[in-house]
């Protein structure tokens, strides 16, 4: 008896609720994307089919499905499963592998700033005479981006990606930054960032 196998490929991630979403490859044309999820939670993950209006986890798909992990061009690229006898090497989910990425670049700053520890950092360059919330958009909405380069390349299911930093400059007062993040390589899956790393501020950019 032939084990069912299906491909899929990585479509997008929930990161709060620790889940990784895969598109199905489907022979018919149907009108709506059918997905599984990956459970990153725990250690190797668990793959569930996704359900309902709004695609919850239901489900653990059969220890027998081989899942034929594509690139975007549904290319295969790796076999795995829910079987741990089969498949006992687990493949690594998408933050991990931008970790992974991260820490094998040599040329990283030694510190990095997350989102509330540079709102810290900026603070003291605030006008005070403002009100709380002129101040955030003071702060927030008068930047521009001065330099964007690829420092590094990797690869997640056969797909390029990158580790980008962003040096951006506030318009008012002058002060700038750098912002360090991963993103696909393929400028038409580019979003704002797949993983962020963290801002370079201040002596540590020197």
């Amino acid at each position: 008896m032939k084990l069912k196998e299906i491909k899929i490929r990585f479509h997008h991630i929930h990161t709060g609720y620790c889940q990784e979403f895969w598109e199905i490859l489907s022979e018919k044309e149907q009108k709506q994307s059918c997905f599984l999820i990956r459970d990153t939670s725990s250690l190797g993950g668990s793959w569930r089919v996704a359900s309902g209006e709004f695609f919850e986890p239901n489900f653990e798909i059969s220890d027998e499905v081989t899942l034929i992990l594509c690139n975007h061009a549904w290319e295969e690229h790796l076999r795995v499963g829910n079987d741990r006898n089969r498949f006992p090497v687990r493949f690594p989910t998408l933050q991990e592998a931008c970790r992974e990425a991260w820490n094998d670049f040599p040329q990283k700053p030694a510190c990095l700033l997350d989102l509330p520890d540079f709102w810290r950092w900026f603070a003291p360059h605030l006008p005070q005479e403002l009100p709380s919330w002129e101040r955030d958009n003071w702060r927030d909405n008068n930047h521009q981006t001065i330099a964007s380069e690829v420092l590094s390349r990797f690869d997640f299911c056969g797909d390029g990606m990158q580790i980008v930093r962003i040096t951006e400059r506030h318009t008012l007062c002058g002060f700038t930054w750098r912002m360090y993040f991963a993103d696909w390589a393929d400028e038409e899956r580019s979003s704002s960032y797949v993983c962020f790393y963290g801002y370079e501020v201040g002596n540590t950019m020197n």
